[in-house]
């Protein structure tokens, strides 16, 4: 099947895809900027996540906080205001986080020695501040050190990654946007084992389900794996397509823009978000 049959194929299957003008990323050949979003909140800013217009930044940061920055351009780094627009404190250590897409619901993966991913809503789209919590939550169970989580646009799919096991989950919800109504598929890939990739820290996957990327904390790049089975880890594979720059040690987090024209990755050493164009 061809990219485009793919994302055709994807477009028509999941409603409220962000990712309508998606076209597949050649990673292997992207150019990282010169320019670079220095976190203005200390040492400790640990994870990212941009709106889905790429207007507004999510820092996590200082363990429980999450501060959020706005470009006057979308998607570009340099427009970043240093200024926080609003802000939210957590009562729990955050490692992650991820967003519904129409930004009405937030999700946080607890950074303890018990992995528990909480929801919330957001009576505001993407204000974090008028986040509060639903009372419902998941605990993957499969890996005592799970470090990021991706749902798909649906809202009825989860993936974890865990680097006490090197290895991807998946996971189905059967109430959209539910966290509470998750259920292990005891479905897994061995990121080790394809490609050898270990200690991974974050993740994304394409709007086609065909491909997904995977930063890891040893190997210091980030692999593309495909699955011939659209969302189904049972079929993924290691494509032997890497990106590396020599920039990629300590990784925080990961994330591509709505077209797949952009890559964004974070360093928890000096506290940077950093843009990379795909040609």
């Amino acid at each position: 099947m061809s990219s485009i049959s793919k994302i055709m194929q994807m477009g028509a299957s999941i409603s409220n895809n962000p990712y309508r003008n998606w076209t597949h990323p050649d990673i292997a050949n992207g150019v990282k900027n010169t320019t670079y979003f220095q976190s203005p909140h200390g040492v400790n800013t640990q994870y990212f996540r941009w709106s889905y217009d790429g207007t507004k930044l999510f820092l996590v940061a200082n363990g429980d906080e999450c501060h959020t920055h706005t470009a006057s351009t979308a998607w570009d780094i340099t427009t970043l205001s240093s200024t926080v627009d609003n802000e939210k404190t957590f009562t729990e250590t955050v490692r992650s986080m991820f967003f519904k897409s129409d930004g009405t619901k937030a999700y946080t993966l607890q950074d303890t020695t018990t992995d528990i991913i909480r929801q919330y809503s957001l009576s505001t789209p993407w204000d974090i501040s008028t986040a509060t919590s639903d009372s419902k939550s998941y605990s993957p169970l499969q890996s005592t050190a799970t470090k990021d989580f991706f749902i798909r646009y649906d809202g009825l799919k989860l993936y974890t990654v865990g680097n006490s096991t090197d290895k991807v989950f998946q996971h189905t919800l059967s109430t959209a946007w539910d966290i509470s109504t998750t259920s292990y598929d005891s479905v897994e890939f061995s990121l080790s084992t394809a490609g050898s990739q270990t200690n991974p820290t974050s993740m994304w996957f394409a709007p086609t389900g065909y491909y997904f990327w995977v930063h890891g904390n040893i190997t210091d790049d980030i692999r593309q794996y495909s699955m011939s089975t659209q969302w189904d880890l049972s079929t993924a594979a290691y494509d032997s397509i890497d990106y590396d720059n020599g920039d990629l040690v300590g990784p925080t987090a990961l994330q591509f823009n709505n077209d797949g024209s952009k890559l964004y990755f974070g360093r928890a050493l000096n506290d940077r978000i950093w843009e990379v164009d795909i040609t």
